[in-house]
């Protein structure tokens, strides 16, 4: 069995188009043979990357204070998760031409040396290989393609540099216009994954 990793990032609830799509992304590669973890960014109360939490990191285990263990093990967590999966699915709406605060902090989390990636003589090399993501990015505007867009090849990035290549991208374009167009938009790139 193959498991799936659902993240959503979006802080609208109900009304969030991002979390609308990445459940039918889910629904239609799930088709009940995978099991399925999901994870709401948005509620959790995750650490914030500051020199604390670098300590932290790079702090012998024996040696950490219980506060330090609190975000080693946050971490060592949410990687656990993604290491288990075989498939992402993760929700970006843009905010202010990039990521929600809170997948931001997600990626900060689980990009740790040693562990998700590691340094090699040629670069950078991610350790997450043989996994597939698929993106839901949604905007109020239509950036696709344009300079402001800075979520989707941060996303790409990201996965990128911790070994996932494969990434799938849905977008819903425009949801501050014409919101049904933009949802009928992404639904017919889900219907063809």
């Amino acid at each position: 069995m193959n498991n799936i990793i659902h993240l959503d990032s979006s802080i609208m609830g109900d009304n969030s188009v991002s979390r609308q799509l990445t459940a039918q992304v889910v629904k239609h590669i799930n088709q009940g043979q995978k099991a399925t973890t999901y994870i709401d960014l948005a509620q959790q109360e995750l650490p914030t990357l500051d020199g604390f939490t670098v300590g932290s990191f790079f702090t012998q285990k024996e040696h950490r204070t219980s506060e330090q263990q609190a975000i080693a093990t946050t971490s060592d967590q949410l990687i656990s998760q993604l290491k288990a999966a075989d498939v992402i699915v993760l929700g970006a709406p843009m905010y202010n031409f990039t990521i929600p605060t809170q997948l931001k902090t997600y990626f900060d989390l689980v990009t740790r040396a040693g562990i998700t990636f590691q340094y090699t003589e040629t670069g950078p090399k991610g350790l997450l290989d043989n996994k597939t993501a698929y993106v839901v990015v949604s905007s109020g505007g239509d950036y696709r393609n344009q300079a402001n867009d800075f979520v989707t090849p941060y996303i790409k990035l990201m996965l990128g540099f911790i070994g996932i290549s494969e990434v799938h991208v849905i977008t819903a374009a425009g949801t501050a216009g014409d919101k049904d167009a933009a949802l009928a938009s992404a639904q017919k790139t889900i219907s063809a994954l």
